[in-house]
């Protein structure tokens, strides 16, 4: 977007720069040393106005009703200064030493007091900081565990999310044929798995080169892991050494830990906070590589952090090269650094919130005589002596300047301003004083979109590079180069965003981008639309010389690519502690590109970082602009191709590629039913180095009353790196009239190969039967029927259901939840019947498809549906709409012998966008039972063993009684016995009596008793 509007400061405006100038060239030595946000802080608290032109300001200080606020002071650290401190009302919250800090408690009215102790060089308020995770209006906002609902049925149940995408995918033709839950065998970590493992082809790379991360120590920082026993407690986390005393708050790093954990489970792990200052930030870095951390990730970064310098010798005002310092510092140890480029837009697509450039005169301000200039933003000829924020960066995100001075050295003073929308009325500034000592840097708050940024450069002051940052807002003029701080150390790496499966999605545009779970990475991939961009210019070594002297311009300083590469986010985590899954950010993806590195180095130690980083680099996919590009660095990561790069030493590996399922022995209906058989091709791919020979396999099923009946066959030989082959012979199987409805079969199968580093290897996988899922689209054309899905129509609907959590269940059913929203609403509708006489609990699961710009809505009616009357016949709903890309499930009781019309409706108005979805009904039988009646049977057992002799009896609720006698391993059996009536069944012998048992008997049926 390109300002039109407000290109001059209104004279109204100009006077109060004026004014605020003035109050700032009146201050006191004492007052010099405080920050301006502070100070006007402490006059709006003494009921003050700031000046005769300005009454008040927004300013970006969190002070208490009390008017105490909290404040990093830059001083020398004594017991003399802290008791002096203590004496004035203070409270010292936390001191360092060595790094010239203090935190501390302090009332505005006591600040110059404060400021005129010997030994204090500056006050301002307490630094703050971003992580880089965010959370998507798409996707579930703050858990990842659903509502509770009965487990009825088998479409996705309670498996993980990854798995429930694989299901889903597969049923709609994507990601290969098949049928499988899991896409290559893999059966994950714990309750939550990150998909990153998949897409960057991790599982492969551990199993071709036989290294998961063992003997290296990863250390990550974030803000913290307060409930990390909880991850540990559901098998998602090992052991994790968190440094003493800085567990930190909140659960981010929980889930970064988790992330690493899923790729490198053999990493040993350890955590210290980044929080709650910037230089204890850098202490922990430190101390991590203290430790024995030969990895060290993060995702955090403060806000004072130098663009322009590679960190600081002593102390600075605001100590902004601190922690850049301490990444240069282990990095040159040897230590391998990785951290978040952060997500603050990018240029190319149009989320940047950054103008970065030479200083150009926009003139003077007429009514500041000798004020200085302001800046020009407008690259063209035209003038614009303010820039638009477009969007705001959010509520305590700061607006921040920083230009092309050493830290603690800059003598040009440069101003900030922040404007109304008009130009006529200043809203908030940060006007410290750059006398020599200083750092380059102002911040203030009211970060708002509507509102402008002005740059003043006081008289006498040299042009410098400027570097202006919303923090997350967006700019009218902007730029590229929105990434700073220490992931521009030269030996560290940025990382940027790329989604692993669905996308983050803004309120508004950009368009967002899918990923490509369950495949690999490809290089049509793209970066997420608020991953921050580079490159980044940096004038300054650590001690403030100049890399290019006399030039510290545009055409001056070193130019670093940066970020360097790029890994997923939106990864499943836990969510523990109320953390967001899916995980979105770079803060993301941090941590799966310094997995992918742990594993490089437990497959080869005496790898050296300049090795590592060819390694990761040289092969990785090239994404967005062809080449090595500003957005993706070397482009995404990606595991395999890093060990071969890195010269490692593979073998084969086979991964299940791929399950198709073929009814037989059945009704020729193509759907599994009770007491049918079928036949399975298992696809295997060979994703390792060298060839996979004399390939035999064998098929077990865990599934009570499945069995295998054709277990064996042998594969061609599969050539290295991606040769694939089904099993020359067809495994197959064969249910039995006890296997539940919609049953969801686990199959092993073993593998004996030659070419791999062991001689056998077992791949887990499942297959469900049943009722198939049929996957549609909410437009003017019918639903295709099937066997599955015999009646469906299409329609419009007047206006749609309220739609509020939790979901309807059998156990919890919803009253009608009344309408909502006018207009008319595209439906599809589906009739399913109950062909057994007793109720029965229908298990309902819908999908929208991740390239949905819509949700979806989905309600069951008994009987019949009226879309022009939602609430007759009503049986239940979905609550809240599933988040787009993810499954959600409700459950109805259907009547005996009963009808159910499921719909599926568009949540807004009728609209010409096709939603496409994929719905799976499971718990209603296709057809009924057998007319001969079904068969009720079990087995009675003592301490595990069957009882032979034991009578049973079975009567019927008209009285009538039947028997039969368990045969000499304890089993027995009815046959004929009807459905949809209820019966109460006795077990006595000598010396045994078993509680008696009230059934109403549906379909085959398997009673056992025990004593």
């Amino acid at each position: 977007m390109t300002d039109t509007a407000g290109k001059e400061i209104s004279p109204a405006a100009q006077l109060q720069i004026k004014a605020l100038l003035d109050e700032k060239e009146s201050r006191t030595p004492a007052q010099q040393k405080i920050d301006s946000q502070l100070l006007y802080a402490a006059r709006a608290r003494r009921g003050d106005a700031l000046t005769a032109m300005v009454p008040d300001l927004v300013v970006d200080v969190d002070a208490d009703e009390t008017g105490t606020v909290t404040v990093d002071i830059t001083a020398d650290v004594s017991r003399r200064l802290l008791s002096q401190i203590r004496n004035l009302g203070a409270e010292v919250l936390s001191s360092e030493p060595n790094y010239h800090t203090l935190r501390a408690d302090v009332s505005l009215d006591r600040l110059e007091d404060v400021a005129g102790l010997p030994g204090v060089r500056f006050i301002q308020p307490k630094q703050g900081y971003l992580t880089n995770q965010l959370n998507s209006g798409r996707m579930p906002s703050r858990s990842s565990t659903p509502p509770s609902a009965p487990n009825v049925g088998n479409f996705f149940g309670n498996q993980p999310r990854y798995q429930q995408i694989i299901s889903d995918l597969a049923g709609i033709g994507i990601g290969g044929p098949t049928n499988d839950l899991i896409p290559n065998g893999y059966t994950g970590i714990g309750s939550a798995n990150a998909e990153g493992v998949t897409t960057m082809g991790a599982y492969s790379a551990r199993g071709a080169f036989n290294a998961d991360g063992t003997g290296i120590k990863i250390g990550v920082l974030s803000n913290g892991v307060v409930n990390l026993a909880t991850s540990q407690a559901s098998g998602d986390l090992g052991a994790v050494t968190v440094l003493p005393g800085q567990t930190g708050s909140a659960d981010e790093g929980t889930a970064m830990l988790e992330v690493i954990h899923d790729i490198a489970p053999g990493a040993q792990l350890y955590f210290a906070t980044g929080l709650p200052t910037i230089t204890q930030f850098a202490q922990n870095i430190r101390d991590l590589r203290t430790a024995g951390c030969d990895i060290i990730v993060d995702d955090l970064g403060y806000f004072v952090e130098s663009p322009f310098q590679d960190g600081q010798v002593g102390t600075t005002n605001t100590n902004g090269g601190v922690v850049i310092q301490a990444v240069k510092d282990v990095t040159d140890a040897g230590a391998l650094y990785f951290s978040s480029a952060s997500n603050s837009g990018n240029k190319n697509d149009g989320t940047s919130g950054t103008w970065e450039g030479d200083f150009v005169s926009g003139g003077t301000l007429a009514l500041i005589p000798g004020g200085g200039l302001v800046h020009d933003f407008d690259p063209s000829a035209a003038v614009a002596q303010s820039d638009l924020l477009t969007l705001g960066g959010g509520g305590t995100n700061p607006v921040t300047l920083n230009w092309s001075d050493p830290l603690g050295a800059s003598a040009n003073d440069y101003d900030l301003f922040i404007l109304n929308n008009a130009g006529t009325t200043v809203v908030a500034s940060s006007t410290n004083v750059q006398s020599g000592t200083q750092d380059p840097y102002e911040q203030t708050g009211s970060n708002t979109t509507n509102n402008r940024a002005v740059i003043r450069q006081a008289a006498g002051a040299a042009n410098r590079f400027l570097h202006l940052n919303t923090n997350r807002g967006r700019l009218s003029f902007s730029t590229d180069g929105t990434t700073f701080g220490h992931s521009h150390v030269d030996n560290a790496y940025s990382v940027a965003a790329t989604p692993a499966y669905a996308p983050f999605n803004f309120a508004s545009p950009p368009t967002f981008f899918n990923g490509p779970y369950p495949a690999l990475h490809g290089i049509t991939d793209k970066v997420e639309t608020f991953s921050s961009d580079g490159p980044r210019r940096v004038f300054f070594q650590p001690d403030g010389t100049p890399y290019t002297p006399g030039n510290v311009s545009s055409t001056g300083g070193v130019l670093r690519q940066k970020p360097d590469l790029t890994a997923p986010d939106g990864m499943e985590v836990t969510g523990v502690g109320g953390f967001g899954s899916p995980f979105f950010g770079t803060s993301c993806a941090a941590p799966a590109a310094a997995a992918v590195a742990g594993l490089l180095k437990s497959a080869n130690p005496a790898l050296t970082p300049a090795q590592i980083r060819s390694a990761l680099t040289a092969p990785a996919l090239d994404i967005e602009t062809p080449g090595v590009d500003r957005d993706a660095g070397a482009g995404t990561i990606m595991a395999v191709p890093s060990f071969i790069s890195a010269g490692l030493t593979g073998r084969a590996f086979l991964e299940l590629n791929g399950t198709t399922l073929t009814e037989a022995g059945g009704n020729g209906n193509g759907i599994i039913e009770n007491g049918e058989g079928g036949t399975l091709l298992l696809n295997l791919k060979n994703t390792g180095p060298a060839n996979a020979t004399g390939i035999t396999a064998t098929l077990t099923t865990s599934t009570p009353n499945v069995t295998v009946t054709q277990g064996s066959s042998a594969y061609a030989d599969l050539a290295s790196l991606g040769s694939s082959g089904n099993n020359i012979t067809a495994f197959a199987f064969q249910t039995n009239n006890l296997v539940n409805v919609d049953q969801v079969i686990s199959f092993t199968l073993t593998v004996n190969y030659t070419g791999g580093w062991n001689a056998s290897q077992a791949i887990n996988f499942t297959v469900p039967t049943g009722r198939l899922s049929i996957s549609s689209v909410i437009d003017a054309v019918a639903p295709t029927t099937s066997a599955s899905f015999p009646t469906a129509v299409t329609g419009l609907q007047t206006a749609r259901l309220f739609r509020a959590d939790p979901a309807s269940t059998c156990a919890a059913p919803h009253a009608f939840p009344g309408t909502s929203g006018a207009g008319n609403r595209n439906y599809d509708a589906y009739t399913l019947n109950n062909p057994v006489a007793a109720p029965v609990c229908a298990s309902i699961t819908i999908l929208t498809d991740k390239t949905t710009v819509d949700f979806l809505q989905v309600v069951a009616y008994s009987g019949s549906f009226n879309p022009v009357s939602l609430g007759t016949n009503y049986l239940g709903d979905i609550g809240a709409s599933p988040s787009v890309g993810y499954p959600k499930t409700m459950s109805v009781t259907v009547p005996a012998n009963g009808t159910v019309v499921i719909t599926v409706n568009a949540a807004t108005s009728a609209t010409s966008i096709p939603i496409p979805y994929t719905l799976k009904v499971s718990g209603l039988r296709l057809m009924a039972p057998s007319a001969a009646g079904v068969s009720v049977s079990g087995r009675i057992t003592l301490d595990g063993r069957g009882v032979p002799g034991i009578i049973v009896k079975m009567a019927d609720d008209g009285g009538a009684v039947v028997t039969a006698r368990t045969n000499s391993f304890g089993y027995y059996r009815f046959d004929g016995v009807a459905t949809g009536r209820t019966y109460t069944f006795q077990a006595a012998g000598k010396s045994h009596i078993f509680e008696p048992r009230i059934l109403t008997v549906l379909d085959e049926t398997e009673l056992n008793f025990n004593e």
